[in-house]
């Protein structure tokens, strides 16, 4: 799979593209289309080959041509929605703003300490695609190992040094690069690292942190305000979703839907 193939919609797959196959809305999974293969799932038997012959989306048939899946261009947020949690994992919500305020753009050059699940890592790589990079450090080995296979198996490779390192122990540096322009930090004790990241972030350089409790964020706060960080502020990302419906007696009616997670942490965020 060709790094354009994850960042730019597929319009048709062929043989060793990545697909997301679409099960059901509640079931998507990654497949990897090799020729003569069968898949085999709830539904029944669908042939690796019939999946390229079809326009990417469209219905595809099992054997016996009773059911049916789609096959789905891959997209950091049908990643998200599919992998397997390797650990609690950040939504579009947070995702969203940690882009946007960051101001990830193409030719950025960003670090990630707590890889993860790298759900949070595929998005940032969309956004600084084709001549950034992202540099994402993971404590656990198993973790950083899965995480580095699942780059080179979407093509990100170019885009993407993933590392299995504690950042707490070894610190932020490396050889990749002498200044960044964006620090994310999903660790228990950011507060830690805030000194380095203000030295390695260049000018106007942003730094973020991801924290479950709000005596994390006073740590955090309180370290970013020492070491010399500016506009500091911190935030709740919650998203309300709306179900509309017909009525009889109004012209609609609408209701919250209820599967949305609420409180998943709070985001710091300072600018050097």
């Amino acid at each position: 799979m060709q790094a354009s193939d994850f960042i730019f919609a597929l319009r048709q797959a062929s043989a060793k593209n990545t697909v997301m196959v679409y099960e059901n809305f509640s079931s998507i999974k990654p497949l990897q289309i090799e020729p003569g293969k069968i898949l085999n799932n709830r539904y029944g038997q669908f042939n690796h080959d019939e999946l390229v012959k079809e326009e990417i989306s469209s219905k595809v048939l099992d054997l016996k041509g009773q059911n049916f899946i789609r096959c789905l261009s891959p997209t950091p947020e049908l990643w998200t929605k599919a992998l397997h949690m390797r650990t609690q994992i950040l939504y579009r919500p947070d995702i969203s703003m940690i882009v946007g305020s960051l101001n990830i753009k193409p030719g950025s050059i960003v670090i990630e300490a707590g890889t993860g699940s790298a759900s949070l890592s595929m998005a940032l790589i969309r956004a600084l695609v084709p001549s950034g990079k992202l540099f994402t450090f993971e404590f656990n080995e198993t973790r950083a190992q899965q995480a580095k296979e699942e780059f080179q198996s979407l093509g990100l490779s170019l885009n993407v040094v993933s590392e299995h390192r504690d950042v707490i122990e070894k610190g932020l540096k490396h050889e990749g690069y002498t200044s960044v322009n964006a620090i994310f930090l999903d660790l228990p004790n950011p507060w830690e690292l805030v000194k380095e990241a203000y030295e390695i972030l260049a000018p106007s350089g942003a730094l973020c942190t991801f924290s479950p409790c709000i005596e994390q964020v006073q740590k955090n706060c309180e370290a970013m305000e020492k070491y010399g960080f500016g506009y500091i502020r911190t935030m709740e990302t919650l998203s309300r979703p709306l179900v509309i419906r017909k009525s009889e007696q109004k012209l609609g009616i609408y209701h919250e839907a209820t599967e949305e997670r609420l409180h998943t942490g709070y985001l710091t965020f300072a600018h050097k």
